[in-house]
């Protein structure tokens, strides 16, 4: 991988992973169109751990708020909602990994993105907004569809804040929970990732490969979340609805 390259590869990363739009769908598309049989899982978990840091850094008052507030009930919440995740991952690895191998599946599970956010929009402009208060139940509904985001081509932002905007949650507070959430679930999958492989092969990595793409991702994710609560606020969803509708059909039909 050249330098270029691992700088293209974290900005796709950064964008990806937080606009509604699946970072894993789009990893299966660009790995079919170039040909890649084998991601470099070294390099892969330094991008998401590069993710891992734009949300901390992105929602630093909050969760220093939490800490001091010493706030048990939302990070309850938290850990509810992180259970179905974690629950899949561990049941379901086989069935969710061969979804990396059939594009057309993938392509069909983009439709379902752009439903679910074209649902929360209708919702939104129907209803106007909700400011139900975070709660169990809707944490593990939440928890639910995070769960269902593992699957490549459903997103894990679109997926939680559109499931939190259905169940009457605000716009401020679903997209917080959302990305609050992503925290752990994030960093399990980069440990969970790391364990397999062999530390030699990470000291025999070219650093610079992996510190580039790091920064790339970090910077890309940081002004994409920037970017995503604009569109939250101002009730744009539809038009990564659009995106992920029109993707689906290039995907399943050409």
């Amino acid at each position: 991988m050249t330098l270029l390259e691992s700088i293209f590869s974290g900005i796709i990363q950064g964008v990806t992973e937080f606009l509604p739009v699946s970072s894993s769908g789009h990893l299966v598309l660009l790995h079919d169109y170039f040909g890649i049989k084998e991601a470099n899982i070294v390099f892969d978990v330094f991008l998401h751990l590069a993710t891992l840091i734009a949300v901390v850094i992105y929602f630093s008052k909050d969760l220093i708020d939490i800490i001091k507030k010493k706030n048990f009930k939302f990070i309850s919440y938290i850990v509810v909602a992180t259970i179905p995740a974690v629950a899949a991952g561990v049941l379901l690895e086989r069935f969710i990994t061969s979804f990396f191998y059939d594009i057309r599946r993938v392509g069909i599970m983009f439709f379902i993105t752009a439903l679910l956010l074209l649902s929360a929009e209708i919702t939104l402009r129907l209803k106007r907004e909700q400011c139900r208060e975070m709660s169990l139940g809707r944490s593990i509904v939440i928890g639910i569809f995070q769960a269902l985001a593992l699957i490549p081509g459903i997103s894990r932002s679109g997926s939680t804040i559109s499931s939190a905007l259905l169940c009457g949650v605000s716009k401020e507070k679903a997209f917080k929970f959302s990305f609050v959430m992503s925290i752990p679930v994030i960093l399990g999958a980069a440990l969970y990732k790391f364990m397999t492989v062999d530390v030699n092969t990470v000291i025999a990595g070219n650093i610079k490969i992996y510190v580039f793409g790091m920064f790339a991702a970090l910077i890309s994710g940081i002004i994409c979340l920037r970017l995503l609560w604009w569109f939250v606020k101002t009730s744009r969803l539809y038009v990564f609805a659009i995106y992920c509708f029109l993707l689906g059909i290039v995907t399943v039909f050409f």
